[in-house]
């Protein structure tokens, strides 16, 4: 569906002229810490209105930087008419911006992620995700490009963190959603981008309607069987009852979090780099793993993990407190678990090996 300012169910409060321009000035002061001139960049435009917000926020600046945007658009297929209609509003909405202007380029794909998840392990988010990121690497091989930029903003980081939060992800992932981070499809030298963390959704919709700028609403977003939009349209709508600035309030303690986690990180890199070996086999020592702090314990195992097979999806905090009982007690069974890993423990030797696929699935 499209929507305008004028065209709005639920209009909101508009705050003064000078909060839009300060919400741009931010948008743009953070985008252009991490760009250079003449940088080829990919943004990924659903046609929603954060990535039109950020796409209007990049048009103001391309000049200055002597920007090359390639605007992406997947069609997930997912919604049938609608997502039609989300690729033609994007393909006019940026048709209208080309004119004089070849360093706006514009690509569109079509994948009907509905077939393609009915042959995957994995769910229909997670699937479209996927090919999302694998059209946006295409294509920044395609036009030299070395950063891609989403969209995501302090909602989304707030709804991340809550729902890590239920999972017992541990305090990883309590620091949220990174500004920057390595690209999830390897082997890549890209980057993400995430340049509005610190705006809420709220001040995007304000800008748009005071600017009249159209843009597209997904109707899936009000679909309360997925987890992300339950915590948007129950939780934390309670939560803010009790703090109506509940967004800033986490947004601002995130710095401190994250300078937690990073200390611990220095720490337990330290520890891997002084006790972790790889040959003959991968082990470390019980007697020098028991003397550090169980929250020391849990990060090195978390990274041992990451070492081993990659990545630390689905791991969750309890299943490392499993693990620390083990090698602290060194009793009763001496092999757990973890992941894609099992953790032995054998003659005061902690050891490592990865699961079989069919482990692994269990």
């Amino acid at each position: 569906m499209i929507t305008s300012s004028s065209s709005l169910s639920s209009p909101l409060r508009r705050p003064p002229q000078h909060k839009h321009m300060n919400i741009s000035n931010l948008a743009q002061t953070e985008i252009e810490k991490h760009l250079k001139k003449n940088d080829r960049i990919i943004l990924g435009l659903s046609g929603g209105p954060d990535s039109i917000f950020l796409l209007h926020q990049l048009l103001k600046i391309q000049d200055k930087l002597s920007l090359t945007i390639v605007v992406a658009h997947l069609n997930h297929k997912i919604r049938a008419q609608e997502s039609d209609t989300d690729q033609a509003f994007v393909t006019s909405h940026i048709k209208k911006h080309q004119n004089n202007n070849p360093a706006l380029i514009l690509e569109v794909q079509e994948k009907n992620i509905p077939a393609l998840t009915k042959t995957s392990k994995e769910n229909l988010e997670a699937v479209a995700r996927k090919h999302r990121y694998h059209f946006f690497k295409l294509l920044a091989k395609k036009h030299s490009c070395r950063l891609v930029l989403t969209a995501h903003h302090a909602d989304d980081n707030i709804e991340t963190i809550l729902l890590n939060l239920t999972r017992g992800t541990g305090l990883q992932g309590l620091t949220g959603i990174e500004t920057i981070t390595p690209y999830p499809v390897k082997p890549s030298t890209l980057k993400l981008f995430r340049p509005l963390l610190k705006l809420e959704k709220k001040e995007i919709i304000h800008y748009l309607e005071h600017h009249k700028i159209p843009y597209c609403t997904d109707s899936s977003n009000f679909d309360e069987q997925y987890n992300r939009n339950l915590l948007r349209h129950q939780v934390i709508p309670k939560l803010k009852s009790i703090n109506p600035n509940i967004t800033k309030t986490i947004t601002q303690n995130l710095d401190i979090i994250k300078g937690i986690n990073d200390f611990l990180n220095q720490l337990s890199d330290n520890w891997i780099q002084e006790n972790y070996q790889k040959t003959p086999e991968m082990s470390f020592p019980r007697s020098s793993f028991i003397k550090l702090h169980k929250a020391i314990q849990s990060t090195i195992l978390i990274k041992i993990h990451e070492k081993v097979i990659g990545n630390t999806s689905n791991l969750q905090y309890v299943n490392t407190l499993e693990v620390i009982q083990l090698i602290d007690n060194n009793i009763g069974n001496k092999q757990k678990r973890f992941g894609k890993i099992t953790f032995y423990l054998r003659n005061n030797i902690v050891k490592i090996t990865k699961n079989s696929e069919n482990e692994a699935r269990k």
